[in-house]
């Protein structure tokens, strides 16, 4: 027999006696949907949290994120870069899929925009400015690969493709058509969220290195590259990876190393979108005749050597 099931004033009075933006703990305290929704928009996030089942939820951990006479938005470190609360534009036409995000990212103290086809995305972005967008490939009208070339072109803001589509050909087409990040339905909302963070990291502003091989450089910071003093234009994968072999010139790494450290993810023993990406940056490398610096290791890796 389940609890007590506490109203959403009970919760937020409970809640909001709190002066300092410290924990409280409220151990065995059951919530209902709505009370969820609005502990969120009240400023306050919830930490740790158990599904019981039938929409309700034992409330264990929730973190003051702002006091009772401030009207400023909260700002948790896991979801705030430099002060700023960060923006997710979220476009799926599923909307169990949309609703689930929207949700656990509203928890997780992300501000949250939905979209569910191509225009709406389109037209959102344009407005919101958001710092990252969630987007689904197979949606009516203007699909997500589409989207993500308008949105490529536009700006640099990052994209992250959530999608049933799972063969390699897939991911290469995603990838290429600028997107940042791929990630196959079903999928592990930590694991999502640890993609989110990586992103929005690698977006902001930072004193960066200039890393140098041969005639080779790469300026992280402003994520430049160029070859002989001629500038290269590199996708951001293509960066990322080139970034890895400089970080380790004469080194031989594995595939395995490779796909875990660009893309986050082992492939499984199929390394067919690293065999694509090389090929990429050895053209747009060679592409004045200059002699070939990334070499492949037949049955391991790729090694940068002269």
């Amino acid at each position: 027999m389940l609890e007590h099931v506490l109203s959403s004033n009970r919760v937020l009075a409970r809640l909001m006696n709190l002066v300092n933006p410290l924990a409280v703990r409220m151990m065995g305290a059951n919530i209902n949907r709505r009370t969820v929704d609005n502990v969120v928009r009240s400023g306050l996030t919830i930490e740790k949290v158990t599904d019981l089942g039938g929409g309700i939820f034992k409330l264990i951990e929730a973190r003051k994120t702002i006091t009772p006479h401030s009207d400023q938005s909260s700002c948790i470190q896991s979801h705030c870069l430099y002060g700023a609360e960060m923006n997710i534009l979220v476009v799926d036409d599923d909307p169990q899929v949309v609703n689930f995000l929207k949700r656990g990212l509203t928890h997780k103290g992300y501000a949250v925009v939905t979209a569910s086809n191509g225009a709406e995305a389109l037209a959102e972005a344009r407005e919101r400015q958001p710092d990252l967008v969630i987007l689904d490939i197979m949606m009516p009208g203007i699909d997500g690969i589409e989207v993500s070339r308008r949105l490529r072109q536009a700006s640099k803001l990052p994209i992250l493709m959530l999608t049933a589509k799972d063969t390699v050909v897939d991911r290469v087409t995603g990838l290429d058509s600028g997107a940042d990040d791929y990630l196959v339905k079903p999928f592990v909302f930590d694991e999502l969220l640890a993609r989110i963070r990586a992103l929005l990291r690698r977006s902001q502003p930072a004193e960066g290195e200039l890393l140098r091989f041969s005639d080779l450089s790469l300026n992280t910071a402003t994520r430049e590259a160029t070859r002989g003093g001629k500038p290269v234009e590199l996708t951001a994968q293509e960066f990322d990876l080139l970034e890895l072999l400089m970080r380790h010139p004469r080194q031989v790494l594995k595939r395995n190393v490779i796909s875990e450290r660009v893309w986050g993810y082992d492939f499984g023993g199929d390394y067919h979108v690293i065999e694509v990406y090389v090929g990429y940056l050895r053209s747009k490398l060679e592409a004045g005749g200059q002699p070939r610096l990334i070499h492949t290791v037949r049955g391991v890796g790729y090694v940068l050597r002269e």
